[in-house]
């Protein structure tokens, strides 16, 4: 018969062990042993799992406890349980949580099958640190895979996993240590364990289903916890096929819903969390843990939509949605009446701040109007300095409206354009000016008159905007004002 060498990748070695555990290191390796054995005819094939089965075998023993009940206070009774639940839910194939489950079922066969299970824990502590430094050099010996019937089968397998307990224990009382019995037996004790789970494990696959009292509350934990365990691989066809087979099972009630919700929300898929919430609340309109969930979930919306930069329209609308809709689902809240009025304030602001954008975007159209009315009336001084008014208006228009921005921006440049225009008829029409005749002096009184005239229209420019930051600051006055009301 072929051996099978031992082969795992390295885990971490505890210091101390339960009563009738193995070695983390010696549960991984009897376990993928056992995948092995059970894959080596192709009818079972685990080859493609393996990692979901080292993953199983690699659970912690509270993990173990957590997964499979009472395995450590009644671990034959929770090996049966687990057996049974198992050929209960297996489907057409083995898929990777149910691999996983089939790890997790050959770690607890693993532990139940250890040698020295009853020894004084100072031995045993021993004797399971050394095998854990020499199980990756054990050759193993495996048997005729065939079902099991697990009430005569397990109670054999502790017998004969103890049948040399007494004299691995007085091998260490007297020196001997590792190197006697416990090195010897080793190879025979690992092969009783690979084979163990091998023949548990096939008889879950191929067996008939022995779950006549098996509570449908097991098959709906074990569901869900398939669920979650797709859901932190995070691949949405797996998420969907375990979702639908939950339905499948039949409806789900307010605290399943609940349940499901708070892994999606955990994994930060929020459209699906949201969706159950919701569900919840449809079910029992009274379920604070949903609405302090969804509350909690739209107010954090808004806080994000207001991190917008720059703070568009859109995103204070959606962060006013998102704060009335947390109000919706828990008018408690400690924080989101106060944050959809602090938004709520937001927007007046901008929306004055439009309006003011608007209202320069207007005076300044009208008097660039204004301004060729005057330049046709000869009037061009006045012409000159509505014109730079003109300019200083479209320029209190910021980027934070994009549509006014751009038509400021055109207006501004047209106004330059119609400076620029009127200046040069000036010095072209500089005989007209002077009414000497020369064109020197006409030249030099055109200057003049062009300096003249930037002179005036920067003092327009002035005191323009000097009535224009007095008129900011009375209207930062009145928010303020009607803020602290």
């Amino acid at each position: 018969m072929k051996l099978i060498r031992i082969s795992i990748l390295a885990v971490a070695i505890g210091l101390a062990y339960p009563v009738w555990a193995w070695g983390p290191n010696t549960d991984v390796a009897v376990v993928l042993g056992a995948s092995q054995v059970i894959s080596r005819d192709g009818s079972v094939p685990l080859n493609n799992l393996v990692d979901d089965v080292r993953n199983g075998a690699s659970v912690t023993q509270q993990e173990l406890t957590d997964i499979i009940p009472m395995s450590a206070d009644d671990p034959m009774g929770a090996i049966e349980r687990e057996m049974s639940l198992l050929q209960a839910v297996r489907g057409p194939s083995i898929d990777p949580y149910f691999a996983y489950r089939l790890g997790v079922l050959g770690k607890l066969v693993a532990n139940f099958s250890t040698p020295l299970a009853d020894g004084p824990a100072n031995i045993r502590t021993r004797y399971f640190a050394d095998v854990e430094r020499s199980i990756e050099q054990v050759n193993l010996i495996p048997e005729t895979i065939q079902p099991i019937d697990p009430k005569s089968f397990l109670p054999n397998l502790r017998q004969a996993a103890n049948a040399n307990a007494d004299i691995i224990e007085k091998d260490y009382q007297t020196g001997v240590g590792f190197a006697g019995i416990g090195r010897a037996s080793l190879p025979e004790d690992a092969s009783r364990s690979v084979n163990a789970i091998a023949q548990i494990w096939f008889t879950v696959l191929t067996g008939q289903a022995a779950t006549p009292n098996l509570p449908k509350s097991r098959i709906h934990d074990y569901v869900l916890d398939g669920l979650k365990f797709y859901i932190n691989r995070g691949r949405s066809q797996e998420i969907d096929r375990a979702y639908k087979r939950l339905s499948d099972l039949g409806p789900q009630d307010a605290d399943m819903r609940k349940r499901i919700g708070d892994m999606f929300f955990d994994a930060k898929m929020y459209d699906r969390a949201i969706k159950e919430y919701k569900a919840v609340l449809e079910a029992d309109p009274n379920r604070r843990d949903a609405s302090q969930r969804l509350a909690k979930y739209y107010v954090a919306q808004g806080e994000d939509a207001l991190k917008t930069d720059p703070l568009t329209s859109e995103a204070l609308n959606k962060a006013k949605d998102s704060f009335t809709q947390a109000l919706k689902y828990d008018k408690l809240h400690p924080t989101a009446q106060q944050k959809l009025l602090q938004t709520e304030k937001l927007i007046r602001q901008r929306k004055d701040r439009e309006d003011a954008s608007a209202k320069a975007i207007a005076r300044a159209d009208a008097l660039r109007q204004k301004a060729d009315t005057l330049a046709l009336n000869n009037n061009t001084a006045k012409a000159i300095t509505d014109l730079f008014e003109a300019q200083n208006l479209y320029g209190t228009v910021t980027d934070e409206f994009p549509k006014l921005a751009s038509q400021a921006r055109v207006g501004a440049s047209n106004a330059a354009a119609r400076i620029n225009q009127l200046k040069s008829d000036l010095i072209n029409n500089a005989a007209n000016l002077s009414g000497t005749g020369s064109n020197v002096n006409a030249q030099i009184a055109a200057d003049k008159a062009v300096q003249s005239l930037d002179k005036q229209a920067l003092e327009q420019l002035v005191k323009s905007t000097y009535d224009n930051e007095i008129d900011s600051v009375r209207t930062k006055l009145r928010d303020q004002m009607l803020s602290n009301r």
